[in-house]
């Protein structure tokens, strides 16, 4: 029985696929760089509220398809990362090969500014640095409630308010992780009283009308290497998250500990593993992306021998995992994914999709689990018979498919004690 099921849904996956590829204009925009050229609106004034209270004039960057015809598109807000240094501003190398390839993909992309560190002698006072993220945390949520305002007045760049996605990397997802989990000063325990000496004490304001909208806008964030000053805030929320982390990144803990080497007054955080199992015990829909041995922002050439030997402060082949992680992310959740046929929706059973990556691949792929568990997966193709098999333990496992011809094949993933899930990537090889 569970064989037929099984050539049932490796058709139906077929059909979706020929489905979307003819009948969706989605099939390619989202997931491709079909666009050439991008349309860029420079040093936007969110109107923070810096501006009025002697503060710098913050401002945003616009980056979306040009001489696209969607009348309305995605928006992805991507946060900059850089120790929360104010050199270091919205055109940050760590995120504009992003910015610039999810925009050529059909998505508007806003990178912001925020408040960071002039005096870095400050990195020496704890109170300092964690008024900082108030700060910058502030500036994020007057982004977005100009972004809001905007589209209600006018959209000038014909955004779809039901689309709205965010990002960051480093410092920009410790920004977004908090602006989205943070939800009344308490949970700052000891920091609150630091946090309501920032900017005039606006932070309780801020918090009952988060992002200046009468319901949860962003629909899903994806955290590359950011971390929590504390889990315990986090409850549940309709946004979908996206973690992404090296599991050797000195400069925010992939677990818990001490960021920047732990040669500052920064005190320990939860990196993306704690997130992503609080995520999961709260019920909120949580993916991790595991880079092993991978350092800080994975895709980046942080190590000096790397650095040389590459040429390149960009690991193409890592940075094409990252990037493919988020365009399935996004994918999903966009709503041209909903006219397709859904597999899972025609079967009682219990059946989870699995992120894999790279998809397309032309030798290897990986495959990235929600829980660390002994698994044992098999690999179909499109005819249902199998090509390959094997066990693995942990969250993450490479499967090497180079001597497996060009077409499309189906990974099973099963540990037989996960209420009997069984787990489906569909994985192209050129």
């Amino acid at each position: 029985m569970k064989k037929i099921i099984l050539i049932i849904l490796l058709n139906t996956i077929a059909l979706s696929i020929a489905y979307s590829q003819n009948t969706d204009n989605c099939s390619a925009r989202y997931r491709e760089k079909i666009f050439d050229r991008l349309e860029y609106h420079a040093q936007v004034d969110f109107e923070s509220w810096t501006k009025y209270h002697g503060g710098p004039v913050l401002r945003y960057n616009v980056y979306s398809p040009k001489d696209d015809t969607a009348a309305l598109r995605p928006l992805i807000i991507l946060w900059h990362g850089g120790a929360f240094i104010d050199a270091i501003k919205k055109n940050s190398p760590d995120i504009m090969d992003l910015v610039k390839d999810l925009a050529k993909m059909g998505y508007v992309v806003i990178a912001p500014d925020y408040r960071g560190l002039t005096d870095l002698t400050k990195f020496n006072s704890t109170e300092e640095l964690i008024k900082i993220v108030v700060k910058s945390t502030l500036d994020a949520n007057d982004a977005v409630c100009h972004i809001v305002s905007q589209i209600d007045n006018g959209n000038p760049y014909r955004i779809n308010k039901n689309e709205i996605f965010a990002g960051g990397s480093s410092a920009g997802s410790i920004i977004g992780l908090h602006g989205l989990f943070l939800n009344k000063v308490e949970d700052l325990g000891e920091y609150s009283t630091w946090a309501r000496e920032v900017d005039e004490g606006r932070i309780d304001e801020v918090l009952a009308n988060k992002f200046c909208a009468d319901k949860n806008i962003i629909k899903g964030f994806f955290n590359i290497s950011g971390a929590l000053v504390d889990t315990n805030f986090i409850q549940n929320t309709s946004t979908q998250f996206l973690h992404i982390h090296g599991t050797k990144d000195d400069f925010v803990p992939f677990d818990f500990g001490a960021p920047l080497f732990g040669a500052t007054a920064a005190p320990n955080m939860y990196g993306s593993k704690r997130i992503h199992e609080k995520c999961l015990q709260q019920g909120v829909q949580s993916e991790f992306m595991i880079f092993e041995n991978g350092g800080h922002v994975p895709f980046l050439n942080l190590d000096i021998k790397d650095l040389i030997a590459q040429v390149n402060f960009i690991d193409k082949e890592k940075y094409n995992r990252v990037l493919n992680g988020i365009v399935d992310f996004l994918f999903k959740q966009i709503a041209c994914e909903k006219k397709a046929v859904s597999p899972t929706a025609i079967f009682p059973t219990n059946i989870k999709e699995i992120n894999i990556q790279p998809n397309p691949t032309i030798d290897n792929f990986y495959i990235s689990m929600p829980i660390s568990e002994k698994w044992n997966f098999k690999i179909y193709h499109i005819s249902g018979q199998i090509v390959q098999q094997g066990q693995f333990s942990g969250y993450n496992h490479q499967v090497d498919i180079a001597q497996l011809a060009k077409g499309i094949y189906i990974t099973e993933i099963q540990n037989g004690t996960e209420n009997n899930t069984t787990f489906i990537g569909k994985i192209i090889k050129q």
